[in-house]
């Protein structure tokens, strides 16, 4: 992320194998996302709060519910409006964010 801070464009390391970029509207449906697939990783997550007003990439809500934003190419940096880390329990929960 520190290369979107530097105004480069960022993707993550999924991305090739997707095709896209998965988002969630709203931190409740980004923890509960985050359990549903994550809890078995133990890495640090990093949350990019976006502006999707300012995405140069095309957006789509492939979701009937348009809750699952998907971004089909990489985030401008312009668009990233905040970092926050991921706080999780000992058995890897997401439980909230905290602020960079």
């Amino acid at each position: 992320m520190a290369r979107a801070r530097r105004g480069a464009a960022y993707l993550p390391e999924s991305f090739d194998a997707n095709g896209f970029i998965h988002c969630t509207n709203g931190f409740e449906s980004l923890c509960n996302v985050g359990n549903m697939f994550c809890t078995a990783d133990s890495r640090d997550y990093l949350v990019l709060a976006l502006d999707v007003t300012k995405i140069s990439s095309e957006v789509r809500y492939d979701h009937p519910e348009r809750i699952y934003p998907h971004i089909y190419r990489p985030i401008n940096a312009e668009a990233v409006i905040g970092l926050m880390d991921v706080e999780r329990n000992a058995d890897g929960t997401f439980i909230g964010f905290t602020e960079r």
